[in-house]
């Protein structure tokens, strides 16, 4: 045996493979270890981080196969290897991939520690190598960005990354989750098992909404775990879809924090940009789901089937809800998920009639409501900031008050394409859309506008969010007029300024922030900088083809 081999001194941790079979495991751990040494990790020069290894066992109790899960020590990939043996640990064959991680998912139930209340929690960030430092310094550091953005972190490391604990996490209906670890195309491997597609394609309902999930995982944006995760509710996914360095991959996902939490960017644009910043190869991290902004992802009250937020679910925003708009069966309702500034008012018959209780937070369990709930309203709490749309200019005709949240028009009261002028509460930000579901032309505000402008009478659907960083407003005309973007601190080329290429004329600019407008696309050509407002560009209207937002 080499002295210099990269293996030799590999940690090989033996998995229970199950309860009932446990005590085989720890009796006869060494063998196990001893043929996962010298017919797998002395063969390869790959080098290995560790190994997690579960014993299979025949109906007599023997041992008939190991399935190893072999971490790399330069990328975060987990090779999956099963050795057929006898009750002797002698070694008979091997053979190596995803087919064999499938045979082993039955396997990986909810072990470990389970945090079945997460009502406290807005984003989980997890690890089950913090011995690796540039993971541990990740999941810390993107922890600490969302906490100086006024989200409620919890930390899972090491021995608390369990199967467990990222099942209950995953379906309470946080607003993120991330992950650094090893991971492969049917899951991510933990400290006490794996996370699987199995598991995943079990889930009924839409259980991981609204979750934004991200793996920072070789392999896991491939079939079978990408389209689980999505079919089972998940709104938006990141995860690697080739072999993640470790080190680089970290510096991506952490990238895509900072840009989506501190700078407010959209989260498609802001993870090509975090690759294009931080690792060497092209189209290596996948994004699917919801690409816009992180904020249009949450902030929605979830209602759940079962106490402790378990259960089918549903996600809904601002409105009235009677009984044949729910989406679940009548007299479910056990526990809700409400965020900050919402109200939501239960009531026990249809037509908003009986009894009726009022929540202003999460509830594990709704008490005397339990399974009673027939109807209920969710609307802004007192004094909670709101946007306000008008049908007609200078704030007349029909009004509708929206709370955060998402909303085609149709579903809100009022005629398709009427909107005209709109009021925008502190801290809030309206983009109006020129579609329903999102989608077409869209304009945004962050303040009272008497007229839409060109917008006029075109809006089909709306998102309003919080605003939690300083943003600049960008205008189609002089004076603040005509069509309007939103940018946070960033980069912008020509398809993601939200205007018409050479059609700026204002913009509007926060104390601590300063533009650069570029007369060319990719930052070339004239450029001119502004760390004020200005109804009026100059020599630089309807020139724009590129800015950059940056803080002063």
């Amino acid at each position: 045996m080499s002295n210099n081999h990269p293996n030799e001194k590999t940690t090989i941790i033996i998995q229970p493979s199950s309860w009932k079979t446990r005590t085989y495991d720890t009796r006869e751990e060494e063998s196990a270890r001893r043929l996962i040494r010298e017919e797998v990790l002395l063969k390869r020069n790959e080098p290995y981080y560790q190994v997690r290894a579960k014993i299979k066992f025949d109906q007599g109790g023997k041992a008939e196969r190991i399935v190893a899960y072999m971490l790399r020590a330069n990328s975060y990939t987990a090779d999956v290897v099963e050795l057929q043996t006898n009750e002797a640990y002698g070694f008979i064959s091997i053979k190596e991939g995803p087919d064999v991680a499938e045979s082993d998912d039955d396997d990986s139930t909810s072990r470990g520690a389970v945090l079945s209340i997460y009502a406290d929690v807005d984003m989980v960030c997890g690890t089950p190598v913090p011995d690796i430092p540039t993971a541990k310094q990740a999941v810390e550091r993107v922890a600490e960005l969302a906490q100086r953005v006024g989200l409620r972190v919890q930390l899972l490391l090491g021995d608390e990354a369990t199967v467990g604990a990222y099942q209950s996490a995953l379906t309470s209906g946080i607003r993120a989750f991330y992950n650094v670890g090893h991971g492969y195309t049917g899951g991510i491997v933990l400290h006490d098992g794996n996370l699987t597609a199995l598991w995943c394609s079990g889930l009924t309902g839409r259980a991981l909404s609204p979750a934004v999930t991200y793996f920072n995982s070789c392999q896991v944006f491939n079939p079978p775990l990408q389209p689980a995760i999505m079919d089972a509710g998940s709104r938006t996914f990141m995860g690697g879809i080739v072999n993640l360095l470790i080190g680089p991959s970290e510096q991506v996902s952490s990238n895509f924090w900072q840009r989506v939490l501190e700078n407010g960017e959209l989260m498609g644009p802001a993870l090509r940009a975090a690759e294009q910043q931080n690792y060497p190869t092209p189209g290596a991290h996948g994004v699917s789901g919801d690409l816009g902004l992180f904020g249009s992802t949450v902030n929605q009250v979830i209602f759940y089937e079962h106490a402790n937020y378990a259960g089918r679910s549903r996600a809904l925003g601002i409105g009235r809800y009677d009984l044949n708009q729910i989406g679940l069966p009548n007299d479910c309702i056990s526990s809700l998920r409400v965020p900050t500034g919402i109200k939501v008012t239960l009531f026990q018959h249809a037509g908003f009639t009986g009894n009726s209780i009022t929540f202003t937070d999460s509830a594990s369990f709704v008490g005397s409501f339990n399974d009673q709930t027939s109807s209920f309203v969710i609307e802004p709490a007192n004094n909670a900031p709101a946007v306000d749309i008008y049908e007609h200019n200078d704030f007349q005709g029909m009004r509708k008050q929206l709370g955060i949240g998402r909303y085609n028009v149709s579903d809100i009261g009022l005629p398709n394409d009427c909107l005209s002028s709109i009021r925008v509460g502190p801290g809030l930000k309206a983009t109006l859309f020129e579609h329903k579901d999102f989608t077409g032309s869209s304009v945004s505000y962050v303040r009272d506008t008497s007229s839409v402008g060109s917008f006029n009478d075109r809006t089909s659907s709306i998102i309003v969010e919080a605003i939690q960083v300083p943003v600049v407003e960008i205008f189609e005309h002089a004076d603040f007029r005509g069509r309007c973007n939103v940018l946070g601190v960033g980069d912008y080329n020509i398809s993601q300024i939200g205007l018409p290429n050479d059609s700026l004329s204002s913009l509007r600019v926060p104390r601590g922030l300063e533009v650069i407008l570029y007369e060319h696309s990719n930052f070339a050509g004239a450029s001119v900088r502004y760390a004020t407002s200005t109804s009026f560009v100059g020599s630089f209207n309807d020139k724009t083809s590129s800015i950059r937002v940056r803080r002063i």
